[in-house]
C-alpha cells in the first residue's frame, strides 16, 4: 500500500488504521511511538524460515507480554508504517473499543459482535452468566460514526501539517476526555435498556454477573454455564436430539478468555493531538464531522446501542417487541422459582450436614467453637 501510494503523484495523506491497545503493554499511552517487540522485517523473515507447526509453538514466547496476536502484530505494523512512509504524508489512527453508531447513517447500527458487544449480545441472548472484568475501571468505548468522522478529520490534518521526512503524525482516539463510563455503568445501562426490549430469539432472562478475581470466575462459570448446560445435553441425548450446549460454552469461554484482558486493566491515554484537532476544526466542519467525547451523553448513546443489537444483531423488528416481553416475562418468572428451589436445597442440605456432624458427637465441639466465636 506505501509503495502503492509512493507513485500517486496528487496523493493527500495516507492514514494507516491502528488500534489504542497496539501497545497495550505500557500504562500510559501517548501520541507517539514506541519500540515494537520485533521489526516487520524481521517477524517476515522468520515465518518464511520455519513452517507453521513451530510457529504454533514460539507464538506464546514471541508475544510475550502482549495479550494475543492481534495487539502483538499491531505494535509491528506501526513501526512498518514509520520505516517505509516518511516522505509520504503519513498518520496513524489509534481508536479504542468501537462499538455502534450513535446518530449517522441511523442510530445504533453495528454488524459485528466483537469486544464488549459480544458479552451484551450473549447476555440479551440468555446464554452468558458471568463475566470477568473490573467494574471500577473505565472503558474505552467510542461510536462507530464519531470514529469514522476522527479518522476523516486526521486525514485533512496530515495532508496539512505532515512534513516530508518527519515521523507519521499519530492520533489517539478513545472516550477519556470528560465524560468517561466505567464498566459497571457500562453492564448496568445495557441492562437496564435491554430488560425494556427482549429479544424473542432469547433463550432464557438477561442476567450478568460481573466478577475480577479469577478462581472465583471459573467456579461461576462451573455453576451457571457448564453445569446448566451439561444438563440440557444430557436431556437433547435422552431424547435423541443433538447435543451442543456444551459445545456453545466453549465457544463463549473461548471469546471471554481473548477479551477478559481488556475488562481487567486501564490505561492513561493521552489525548492532546485529537483534542487540538477538534479545537482547530471550522464550526461547520464539526457539525458534518462531529467527534468530540466531551460532555457525551451515554445515557442516550447506549439506548440506541441496545435498540440497534435487537435490530442489526438479533434481527427483531419492533413490532415483536409485544410479544417479547410476554415471553420474557413467562421466562424470569421461571428463573426465579428454579433460583428458589435451588436455595431451598441447599439450607436443606445444610442442615444435613450440620446434623450429621452433631450426631458423630462433635456437639460439643461444635457449640464451644460457635460461643467462641460470638464472643469474639
Amino acid at each position: 500500500m506505501l509503495d502503492l501510494s509512493r507513485r500517486m503523484d496528487k496523493l493527500k495523506a495516507f492514514i494507516h488504521v491502528s488500534t489504542f491497545y497496539s501497545n497495550c503493554i505500557r500504562k500510559t499511552i501517548d501520541e507517539k511511538f514506541y519500540d515494537p517487540p520485533i521489526s516487520g522485517d524481521n517477524i517476515l523473515n522468520l515465518v518464511q524460515c520455519i513452517n507453521e507447526e513451530k510457529l504454533s509453538s514460539i507464538t506464546d514466547f514471541l508475544m510475550e507480554d502482549f495479550p494475543n496476536t492481534y495487539t502483538y502484530t499491531k505494535a509491528i505494523a506501526e513501526q512498518v508504517v514509520r520505516q517505509y512512509s516518511k516522505d509520504l504524508p503519513t498518520g496513524i489512527f489509534r481508536p479504542a473499543i468501537v462499538l455502534s453508531t450513535y446518530q449517522e447513517p441511523v442510530p445504533g447500527w453495528i454488524d459485528n459482535i466483537f469486544g464488549p458487544t459480544g458479552a451484551v449480545v450473549a447476555g440479551g441472548a440468555g446464554l452468558l452468566r458471568v463475566v470477568q472484568a473490573d467494574n471500577s475501571i473505565r472503558a474505552e468505548l467510542v461510536p462507530a460514526d464519531f470514529t469514522v468522522n476522527a479518522l476523516i478529520a486526521s486525514g485533512w490534518d496530515v495532508a496539512n501539517k505532515k512534513n516530508e521526512n518527519d515521523d507519521p503524525l499519530i492520533y489517539n482516539y478513545c472516550s477519556s476526555w470528560n465524560s468517561t463510563i466505567s464498566f459497571e455503568q457500562y453492564w448496568n445501562l445495557a441492562l437496564k435498556y435491554g430488560k425494556q426490549i427482549p429479544s424473542v430469539k432469547s433463550v432464557w432472562c438477561y442476567s450478568i454477573t460481573v466478577v475480577k478475581n479469577y478462581y472465583l470466575y471459573y467456579i461461576l462459570c462451573l455453576f451457571l454455564h457448564v453445569l446448566p448446560a451439561s444438563l440440557i445435553d444430557v436431556a437433547s441425548f435422552i431424547t435423541g436430539r443433538k447435543t451442543k450446549a456444551i459445545e456453545i460454552y466453549k465457544k463463549i469461554h473461548k471469546f471471554s478468555a481473548a477479551t477478559s484482558y481488556f475488562g481487567l486493566n486501564e490505561w492513561n491515554s493521552k489525548l492532546d493531538r485529537t483534542k487540538s484537532l477538534w479545537k482547530r476544526i471550522s464550526v461547520d466542519d464539526k457539525k458534518v464531522f462531529p467527534f468530540s467525547m466531551d460532555n457525551f451523553n451515554w445515557e442516550d448513546y447506549m439506548k440506541h446501542y441496545i435498540d440497534g443489537l435487537r435490530l442489526y444483531i438479533f434481527k427483531d423488528t419492533p413490532d415483536t417487541i409485544p410479544a417479547a416481553k410476554k415471553r420474557m416475562s413467562k421466562i424470569v418468572l421461571t428463573h426465579r422459582i428454579i433460583k428458589y428451589i435451588f436455595l431451598l436445597f441447599g439450607v436443606c442440605a445444610s442442615y444435613i450436614i450440620i446434623s450429621f456432624i452433631l450426631s458423630l458427637g462433635w456437639k460439643n465441639e461444635f457449640t464451644f467453637i460457635s460461643e467462641k466465636f460470638i464472643e469474639r
